[in-house]
């Protein structure tokens, strides 16, 4: 619904909003937040292009646009924002979910001149957003992202592998396939930006040490990029993390792999990996804590 009379500040520059135009990021967020609207801001961090649109009454939703069309995506960063979006559509309408709910959603360009997603994240806003954290806010978003994890890695899936791969009909039914599969994309990617990598030595060591993977039986729900900050979404007066941005880096696979994602990189939260371990009652997760092939596997 249009909001007739608000006057909204211009969005803050970057490079991510070249495109689109302010009166398309305006255009959206008024046909689809029923409220008055405060401000827009853009919100950089992910490969999609992101908006906080902030209400007059103090809650928030993220508008979600398509990568710019000059920016050259990896293999599972294609197709993010139908992924992203059908993630949401699905884990959203399971009861007592913690996942924000889609307000709007069109993954195709549609009269309204881009594909889009926008869902309510209530009064919570990006990570990235706030200024002048201390330690002790961090210590609080890191302990929580850890919690909020948890509560959704038990999510249930058929099969492993990324959620992209599974929208496209790959149904994987050990994790050593789906792993080979997710490296295999990886290296193709380095091979097309001709990045030197040892790229035979490293197809060596994923079909030599693959068995080790079979221990995994279960498929348990991860994020390779929960732990960047421009993709936290956060309760700004306790620092609780209340979900993500991006959730088209959703992955059925081994706990262990998300133990590696939250203690690399530099600007990224570093969480403690054994709160990350998926917790069911399978022969899955709580065997990567006593498995001697544990090792092999975070190498991997």
């Amino acid at each position: 619904m249009e909001q007739s009379g608000a006057c909204l500040p211009p969005l803050s520059p970057s490079k991510s909003t070249q495109s689109p135009t302010r009166e398309l990021v305006v255009r959206l967020c008024r046909r689809s937040y029923n409220r008055p609207l405060r401000g827009i801001k853009d919100i950089p961090g992910t490969v999609q292009r992101v908006f906080l649109a902030e209400a007059t009454d103090g809650g928030c939703a993220v508008l979600k646009l398509p990568p710019l069309c000059t920016v050259r995506l990896l293999r599972h960063e294609k197709d993010s924002l139908a992924v992203d979006a059908n993630f949401l559509r699905i884990s959203s309408s399971r009861e007592g979910s913690t996942i924000p709910k889609i307000i709007a959603n069109d993954v195709t360009p549609s009269t309204l001149g881009s594909a889009y997603t926008f869902f309510d994240c209530g009064r919570s806003v990006p990570l990235s957003s706030l200024s002048n954290l201390t330690t002790a806010h961090i210590r609080v978003v890191e302990r929580t992202l850890a919690l909020w994890l948890a509560s959704i890695s038990c999510l249930p899936a058929s099969s492993f592998g990324f959620l992209y791969a599974i929208m496209r009909g790959t149904k994987d039914q050990t994790w050593r396939l789906a792993f080979a599969r997710m490296v295999e994309s990886t290296l193709r990617d380095g091979e097309d930006m001709l990045v030197s990598l040892p790229y035979d030595r490293i197809r060596m060591y994923i079909q030599r040490f693959g068995p080790v993977l079979d221990t995994i039986t279960t498929p348990g729900l991860l994020f390779i990029n929960a732990c960047d900050r421009g993709n936290i979404l956060v309760d700004p007066n306790t620092m609780a993390v209340t979900g993500l941005i991006d959730y088209s880096s959703a992955v059925w696979g081994d706990p262990e792999l998300a133990a590696c994602s939250a203690t690399s990189g530099t600007s990224r939260l570093r969480l403690d990996p054994t709160a990350l371990r998926i917790s069911r009652n399978s022969s899955s997760a709580h065997a990567t804590v006593q498995d001697e092939g544990k090792v092999i596997r975070h190498l991997l």
